[in-house]
């Protein structure tokens, strides 16, 4: 009785840990995408030119308002947020995970213009979780976020 007890237990954690790091990773897909729209409306609501930048080692993802482009020091924090541990930067055909502006340290930025377009950055960031999916967000030149996943041989609209 005990060592079913012990099995069912078992295979119980497995399974959950499985769903939790799925779902953190599918989270982190969407927090992306949400900060990336937050920029890209940030920056027309303010008539100001806005930054989202993504820090591949710290998996941290923040939002800025530009003040002066000139001196990064007067930037304003908008959003600031730690993606979960269970985040992996990788995409699973040819290329690199993170394809907007480097900035240096593993460091990436998209630019926001006034009117919303995008002028630096476009690109994605594609995520990997452990049990294989694969997520990526797209960010087109005109401001537009797509969400798609990866079906094991291309990347398909996700919905």
């Amino acid at each position: 009785m005990t060592v079913v007890m012990a099995m069912a237990f078992t295979v119980s954690a497995v399974i959950t840990h499985r769903w939790t790091e799925r779902e953190s990773v599918r989270s982190a897909v969407h927090q992306v995408q949400s900060h990336l729209r937050l920029g890209r409306i940030q920056a027309i609501a303010r008539n100001q030119t806005c930054r989202f930048v993504i820090d591949e080692g710290a998996r941290r993802i923040q939002v800025f308002d530009v003040n002066d482009p000139g001196d990064p020091a007067d930037d304003l924090t908008l959003a600031d947020l730690t993606l979960s541990r269970f985040v992996v930067f990788e995409r699973p055909d040819p290329g690199a995970p993170i394809t907007l502006t480097p900035i240096g340290g593993g460091r990436y930025q998209a630019t926001f213009t006034p009117r919303g377009s995008v002028s630096a950055g476009s690109g994605q960031v594609a995520v990997k979780g452990g049990d294989g999916f694969y997520y990526r967000v797209r960010l087109l030149a005109a401001g537009g976020v797509t969400l798609e996943r990866w079906n094991g041989s291309s990347w398909m609209p996700d919905i």
